[in-house]
């Protein structure tokens, strides 16, 4: 069996009915069921990508991504996340936009999202403003499509606001899940989410806050460490707290950079602006003050060379556990004696760690994609379909040379009875082959016995089939099958070395069959293309 056959059988398994048609700004908003729904899938995803299977959801539409502040990473792993479902990707350059000239939010949210199944925002550098953004134009949208303009709702995918950065600290949490060999191993690691020394500018609080947010979740003993006056969200790390509350995890904090990394299963170096210096840039930018901006972003650059001491260095990294931590960076990191002439790590840690770094920065773009697979895709069972449809079906062995495959609902058992090879749906027609005495297959005795190859086939049966795949969203050409499957009733075909027999038996035993056939087909063309009567 496949994984992805394991972690589709898990999906189903999960109360996740409130996910579709909704949209993902936090993660401490998400049920524990429906973060391990996100998990789920983009572990599928990704076993189907690396398998080279198609992970195609969508036949057509559209994933919109707006950045204002500048990214690769997330960037690219929105395109890659849209691409893998199927969707195409356009991103909003606000500047070469009626943005730059005085469009409104409202406006451009309904202009762009024509077709839209999903827009990615990242708005993450002014506090009170990044999440209020995205929460506007979302408003928007969902205004559009009540009023009939957009024909259908998109999902918004939070890629980075002011408060958390959920695609990013659900990637780093699933890079921690399978480094440690399940959640089950969690429990009780010890994980420091420390400040440290930046040269370059003031960075935003989404990553602490969205990991102190995230990761108490998970039993662990969580420790937040910056230097005095490098404080977050004090609304978040109430969060956190909550969380320790109810998982029996632990949050601690520190002014001490040694004290967290102090026995560390894992360490989290990375800058930040502190609260109350984003909210004054956010003032600034409110009221236009580009020489104000530039010059707090001076004063912060300066406030931070004051804690150059605040760095992941060899001799910090001693310290954890074994001397051996797990190194998790966002990235780009400043990297000492590489990007930077002082940093927050050293080259030399840096480089030990580039390989799981690299593999913690490859579970965004799965991370993404389940997050849009949640809310676009009603049925999550579907991820059962799209591996039914594969080579490496899900097979389960029943005994020995018999076999059943599930998709869909149905049941499909085949396998070698005796000298008799079947395939087939019907569980009577198994109970006979097992010896079952079944009263209604007695007629079938006669083109079963003494023959060395036999098909029988119940029309009602197979319509019903067809109905059950097709689900209550019939296509035309569902509903041509299903027309003319009813016109009959069976089909006996048997062979010997010397010659078989084929009969189709007519629903309407009564009425002619040549004259069934052509009243059914002359109407189905008649509805299906009019043009005809016009050749």
């Amino acid at each position: 069996m496949s994984k992805t056959v394991e972690l589709a059988r898990h999906l189903s398994t999960l109360n996740i009915n409130n996910m579709y048609k909704t949209d993902f700004y936090w993660t401490w908003d998400k049920t524990d069921d429906e973060i391990d729904a996100i998990f789920t899938v983009a572990d599928a995803l990704r076993d189907l990508r690396e398998r080279n299977k198609s992970t195609r959801v969508f036949d057509s539409g559209l994933g919109i991504s707006i950045f204002r502040d500048n990214s690769t990473r997330t960037r690219f792993s929105f395109a890659s996340a849209c691409n893998l479902l199927g969707l195409e990707v356009q991103d909003l350059d606000e500047k070469k936009s009626q943005i730059a000239h005085g469009e409104t939010v409202r406006e451009t949210a309904n202009m762009v999202s024509f077709m839209a199944d999903v827009i990615g925002i990242r708005d993450d550098m002014f506090i009170g403003e990044g999440h209020k953004y995205q929460k506007t134009f979302m408003d928007a949208v969902k205004e559009g499509y009540r009023d009939g303009i957009l024909e259908q709702q998109p999902t918004l995918v939070n890629l980075q606001c002011d408060v958390d950065h959920p695609t990013q600290c659900m990637a780093d949490m699933l890079h921690v899940i399978h480094y440690f060999g399940g959640v089950e191993n969690l429990k009780g690691k010890k994980v420091a989410m420390t400040w440290a020394y930046s040269p370059s500018y003031g960075k935003p609080l989404s990553v602490p806050q969205g990991v102190i947010g995230l990761f108490t979740r998970f039993g662990m003993d969580v420790t937040l460490a910056h230097p005095e006056g490098y404080d977050v969200m004090p609304e978040v790390e109430e969060v956190a707290r909550k969380n320790c509350e109810k998982y029996g995890s632990k949050f601690h904090k520190t002014n001490s950079m040694a004290e967290a990394f102090k026995d560390a299963d894992i360490v989290y170096p990375k800058s930040w602006a502190s609260y109350a210096a984003m909210e004054e840039r956010t003032k600034l930018y409110a009221a236009g003050d580009k020489e104000g901006i530039d010059a707090l972003e001076k004063r912060l650059l300066a406030q931070n060379a004051q804690h150059k001491d605040w760095a992941c260095t060899e001799e910090m990294m001693k310290l954890t556990k074994d001397g051996k931590a797990l190194y998790l960076h966002c990235l780009p990191a400043d990297i000492t004696g590489l990007s930077c002439a002082e940093g927050e790590v050293d080259n030399s840690v840096f480089d030990r760690y580039i390989v799981p770094l690299y593999k913690q920065a490859s579970y965004k773009p799965y991370i993404i994609a389940a997050m849009i697979f949640m809310a676009q895709v009603k049925d999550p069972a579907v991820l059962q379909t799209i591996v039914s449809n594969l080579s490496g079906m899900p097979i389960q062995k029943a005994g020995e040379g018999e076999y059943t495959i599930s998709m869909g609902g149905v049941t499909v058992m085949f396998g070698v009875k005796g000298d008799v090879l079947y395939c087939t749906t019907d569980t009577a027609v198994k109970s006979a082959l097992d010896g079952a005495k079944i009263e209604s297959l007695t007629s079938l005795d006669g083109i079963v016995k003494g023959q060395s190859c036999t098909f029988w086939v119940d029309f009602k049966g197979l319509s019903a089939l067809v109905s059950q795949l097709a689900g209550k969203a019939g296509t035309p050409q569902v509903e041509v099958a299903l027309a003319v499957l009813g016109m009959f009733d069976d089909m006996e075909a048997y062979s010997t070395m010397e010659g078989g027999k084929l009969v189709v038996n007519m629903a309407d035993k009564e009425q002619n069959a040549f004259k069934t056939i052509c009243d059914t087909t002359g109407a189905l063309i008649r509805r299906y293309m009019p043009e005809a009567d016009e050749i």
